[in-house]
């Protein structure tokens, strides 16, 4: 099966026969397609068809990394630099997957398509593709740092339509470590009660796309920071746009270390009031242009490189705001 994309990455209704909307390929180009259902799935079934489906997440990235590295992995060179594509179409059941931990899996998701089939990450609706859980302080998605067993870091992999809930006073909902190539669209990234914060990565955030996502909170309770980049590593590259960021008590995005040339934060949307919107406090400093923001008790952005800040708005009275 392949995908529809629409501009900006948004994902229409997977259409038969394709790979990522451009027409039928062979086996070579098109990989191998897994089907995940946590109500009518076993983990003993192959996944190869929505007949037959697996019944968490977890098994089906060991099952895709197994044929990717069985196909176009080697010993001698690091299998998350194979790049078969291969998809993963989860169901909307109304019942939480486990969550995502390189740990348990021995491995992380590489060069693949990983697609919720329900209803849009934002409402709170039974045919959600939900990961994590309403009621524990669980981490939704977990993958390793450099120095992690298996293949560390996620390469390459590209996350739609999905809710990812989890957090406590000591973790996020999402927490990456070393991360290249991918993208999360149309997802929405919530905290149980008081949390860090909805989505960290804290080793290396380069070449990836958040698009179209929100970051929000469960029930009572507001995350310290939404969205934390941080760590000594690379973060160039980062397209951070058109998301909608709901409530922070320190920040709702913060930038720390690392190189973040080419990193964009563009058209997104702060409501609630935090301690500062947007702090960067990186080597290089990113573009942040064309947001918007309820008014913040410090500052709205906060970049150690203003000149790279342009057309921010305070949404009361549209006064600009840079610093």
């Amino acid at each position: 099966m392949g995908l529809t994309h629409y501009p900006h990455g948004i994902l229409a209704t997977p259409n038969l026969g394709g790979v990522d909307g451009y027409g039928p390929a062979p086996e070579l180009f098109s990989g191998k397609t897994y089907y995940v259902n946590n109500v009518s799935g076993s983990n003993s079934n192959t996944g190869t068809d929505p007949d037959h489906p697996v019944a968490q997440i977890n098994k089906a990235i060991q099952l895709s990394e197994d044929v990717r590295k069985a196909n176009w992995g080697s010993a001698s060179s690091p299998y998350r630099y194979k790049t078969c594509r291969n998809r993963i179409y989860i169901a909307g059941t109304g019942v939480y997957y486990d969550g995502i931990d390189y740990s348990t899996n021995g491995c992380d998701p590489h060069h693949c398509d990983i697609i919720g089939v329900g209803d849009n990450s934002e409402a709170n609706g039974d045919g959600q593709v939900q990961i994590g859980s309403s009621t524990t302080n669980t981490v939704a998605l977990h993958t390793a740092t450099n120095t992690g067993s298996g293949e560390p870091g996620m390469f390459g992999t590209r996350w739609y339509n999905f809710k990812f809930l989890g957090g406590g006073a000591s973790n996020y909902a999402v927490e990456v470590g070393k991360v290249r190539g991918c993208g999360f669209y149309n997802c929405n990234f919530s905290v149980n009660a008081n949390a860090l914060g909805g989505f960290l990565a804290d080793e290396m955030f380069a070449g990836t796309t958040i698009q179209h996502c929100s970051f929000s909170y469960n029930s009572s309770g507001t995350p310290t920071c939404c969205l934390n980049i941080s760590g000594t590593g690379t973060h160039t590259d980062n397209r951070i746009e058109d998301n909608i960021f709901y409530g922070a008590t320190t920040a709702f995005i913060s930038i720390s270390g690392g190189l973040t040339a080419g990193t964009i934060i563009a058209n997104n949307y702060f409501f609630g009031v935090a301690a500062n919107g947007i702090v960067d406090t990186s080597t290089y400093g990113c573009m942040i242009a064309g947001n918007y923001f309820t008014t913040q008790t410090g500052y709205e952005v906060s970049s150690t490189v203003t000149s790279s800040c342009a057309g921010n708005y305070v949404a009361n009275g549209f006064t600009a705001v840079n610093i």
